[in-house]
């Protein structure tokens, strides 16, 4: 045991171990530049990182160890040669430790990775030397070969940092290969690459070495596409993910059930599950044994589409097939009938459930509870709640604020306040969220007094940075059509360091817009852009609006055309507003127009909006026109044309149109 300041240093009992006191002489210019004169424990402990050693205190006033005796000077002096012996690159010098040098002593050690990644970090210590690249893919390649992965993966992330910031990753790759073409590592070093860059939400570069190694005659790994597939869908980048499933297959490389996972959920995430559905039932066909999470995928997947019966049906194949649904699979029904409103159906499941000797966790119960909550069932949800709770569930956050909003939104704001209070007791922190919904419910209510006063107890509490209370407070003002105090809380907003959102001026546009505030909205409009945001779609819906209810059609046709230009995809609504604002101002070629544009991006109009448009038509007098609107919509299979025609044949017989 040896002192070394205030700490007790134990030192690991290791055959032939360096003794920490013995003085090292510098001969020969050997490398021991920035050490001490002594080998100390820093020395010992950077020489050998996998070492581990223990500290334990001791009183300041500990006597010093006794020198010692000339015959144990004589022993460690031995152990000393000995340690040298099993690392011979202890006594290389500075002018010897050359890059060559370098990897000649990591393959020498290749059958030994620990001993090679010893050897590795003890040289990147050393003052004066660097590690080059391939040193470093050398040792990258021999952990890899000895199953060191988390090592290896650990250097892979180095060599990404190193090369990041010159955008060098992927010309710096062949390092990997030019020396390690027989390697049987070389595949699963690009697999880790790969799984790097992914990492790094470098997927860009992560494809470019996928094709390095396609040129390379390189088999990429399984794991390889499975990290590809999984980043590509999460950036969205589907035709691109597509693009890397079919590779795998010209590649004759086998998917596993996790890439087909990734596959199902990726025509889920893109609505395409009937698709998924082809998908798992050609795999049953092909002899694949899926699994829960395959058919989990695929329930979530029709629940999220609205599509329940669907989800249900999947859900007793799996279980037709002997498979066990778990917690997901009924956590995932229940959530989807709750937040389709049908609460029967969830009790239904989970009463279900509990029949199958599954415990009902925290997602559950919660979703449970949002699900009566949101049909207004309060009572109802506080009693299974009680019940919940007494046969162990602990609410949490998520609870409460599913009650507090549920109160809220029916008016129960005296209550929400008392569950809010409940929270401290518990000694759970409300959150924004939760202060949120209080505030909400006291504007809808038209209480902007007691709002302010919350408002302001948060700020004394401490400052935030999300503007959503100030957002719900500026819809509250302007509800009230108190134009003043919302602008003016915009700016206190700025003021606080809260940078106000789409929303913020979203409400704001909304409430000059119905005061008639059209310039002023124009002026909000212009300041949101100025800070870097932009409009949109029902911003740009509202003013549309507003100029044609002041009888201004070419202000409202130059938002139209802004909007495109920003790269806004316009929506049945706007694209209605257009036409009935068209037809009001007597501009009926231009709304014919917008009806045609409309069809051409397959949304569909009303009947009362064909009817209008028909009816004007007709007014105007041209009969042709209005035979023309009826065949492009009866083309389109839009079944109420020919019930709107019949505005056509009313104005015939009243002689209003002209024929031609």
């Amino acid at each position: 045991m040896i002192v070394y300041g205030r700490a007790k240093l134990l030192v690991p009992t290791l055959p032939n171990a360096i003794p920490m006191s013995v003085p090292l002489h510098n001969n020969n210019n050997s490398i021991r530049s920035g050490f001490p004169s002594s080998i100390t424990f820093e020395f010992f402990y950077n020489a050998f990182p996998t070492m581990s050693t223990s500290i334990s205190t001791e009183d300041e006033a500990s006597p010093p160890s006794p020198p010692s005796p000339p015959n144990e000077i004589q022993e460690q002096t031995e152990k000393r040669g000995s340690a040298v012996r099993c690392y011979p690159w202890l006594s290389l010098t500075l002018s010897e430790l050359t890059p060559s040098r370098t990897v000649e002593i990591l393959l020498e050690h290749q059958k030994n990775p620990r001993c090679a990644l010893d050897f590795f970090y003890w040289a990147r210590r050393q003052s004066g030397f660097q590690h080059t690249l391939k040193s470093l893919a050398t040792i990258i390649h021999i952990l890899v070969q000895g199953c060191m992965m988390n090592e290896a993966y650990a250097l892979v992330n180095r060599f990404i940092l190193l090369n990041k910031c010159n955008d060098r990753v992927v010309s710096n790759c062949g390092v990997f290969v030019e020396g390690f073409e027989k390697w049987a590592s070389l595949p699963s070093v690009f697999s880790l690459l790969i799984s790097a860059c992914v990492q790094h939400r470098m997927i860009d570069e992560a494809l470019q070495i996928l094709n390095v190694m396609k040129t390379r005659g390189l088999a990429p790994t399984i794991k390889s596409f499975n990290a590809l597939l999984n980043a590509l869908l999460s950036s969205k980048r589907t035709d691109e993910f597509w693009d890397i499933f079919r590779a795998m297959s010209e590649l004759s490389i086998q998917p596993s059930l996790y890439a087909f996972n990734i596959v199902i959920d990726g025509f889920c995430q893109q609505g395409r599950v009937e698709l998924a559905h082809e998908f798992v039932i050609q795999k049953e066909r092909d002899g694949y044994a899926l699994d829960v999470v395959i058919y989990n995928t695929l329930i979530d997947g029709f629940c999220k589409a609205g599509e329940l019966s669907k989800a249900k049906d999947v859900f007793l194949k799996m279980v037709d097939k002997g498979i066990l649904a778990n917690k997901r699979s009924y956590n995932i029904l229940i959530s989807g009938h709750c937040k389709k409103g049908d609460v029967e159906g969830a009790l239904g499941h989970w009463d279900s459930m509990l029949e199958n000797g599954l415990v009902p966790d925290a997602f559950t119960n919660n979703a449970l509870v949002d699900g009566l909550c949101r049909k207004g069932k309060m009572e109802e949800a506080e009693k299974r709640l009680q019940k919940m709770v007494q046969e162990g569930f602990i609410m949490d956050s998520i609870t409460y604020n599913t009650l507090i909003n549920g109160h809220c939104k029916e008016g129960n704001v005296q209550q929400a306040f008392k569950l809010c209070e409940e929270m401290w007791q518990m000694g759970l922190v409300p959150t924004v969220r939760t202060y949120g919904a209080i505030i909400d419910g006291l504007c809808k209510r038209g209480d902007m007094q007691e709002a302010e006063k919350l408002l302001k107890q948060m700020e004394d509490n401490g400052p935030f940075s999300d503007p959503i209370i100030y957002n719900i407070m500026i819809n509250g003002y302007c509800r009230q059509g108190r134009m003043d105090e919302a602008s003016g809380l915009l700016d206190n907003m700025v003021q606080k360091g809260i940078v106000p959102d789409v929303v913020s001026y979203n409400g704001l546009i909304n409430g000059l817009c119905r005061k008639g505030m059209l310039q002023e909205a124009e002026q909000k409009m212009a300041q949101m852009i100025q800070k870097g945001l932009v409009p949109n779609l029902i911003i740009y819906t509202t003013l549309i609006n507003g100029h044609f209810k002041q009888g201004s059609p070419e202000l409202a046709l130059r938002l139209w055309e802004q909007m495109l230009e920003n790269g806004i995809l316009p929506d049945s609504l706007v694209f209605s507003l257009m036409i009935y604002g068209l037809c009001q101002n007597g501009e009926i070629q231009k709304a014919q127009h917008f009806l045609s544009e409309m069809l051409n991006t397959n949304l569909v109009p009303s009947a009362h909006l064909c009817k209008t448009l028909m009816h004007e038509v007709c007014k105007q007098g041209s009969i042709a026109d209005a035979f023309i609107i009826r065949k492009e919509l009866e083309q389109r299979g839009i079944i109420h044309a020919a019930k709107s025609f019949t505005a056509v044949i009313t104005a015939l017989r009243k002689g209003k149109c002209k024929q031609g």
